[in-house]
């Protein structure tokens, strides 16, 4: 599993009150919803190949996209925003890992 993907499902189960493994499920799914070659795909194992590679300004464009702003308030989340700024600054202070992980 890639570091990112974890330290952000688990900002986000902290931010929402929901299950780690559900926040990170959410997080795989917001990422194939806005990777157009992952969108027709069935394959666990291509989106987490991708999710590897991913940059900081990929994940910067997964966060602040719309696509989690939307599966956030389908959940029920009434201010997704505020999660989304939540999401946008662990990953600021996390970026040195995923420098580490490209080397």
């Amino acid at each position: 599993m890639s570091n990112m993907l974890s330290i952000l499902g688990s900002s986000l189960a902290q931010a929402t009150g929901k299950e780690e493994g559900i926040c990170r499920g959410l997080l795989r799914l917001s990422i194939q919803d806005s990777v157009e070659y992952l969108q027709e795909t069935t394959d666990l194992a291509q989106v987490a190949a991708h999710i590897q590679t991913m940059t900081y300004q990929d994940w910067k464009n997964i966060i602040e996209g719309g696509v989690l702003a939307q599966r956030l308030a389908n959940m029920g989340i009434a201010e997704p925003g505020d999660i989304v700024t939540g999401l946008k600054q662990t990953l600021a202070e996390k970026q040195s890992l995923l420098t580490m992980t490209a080397q």
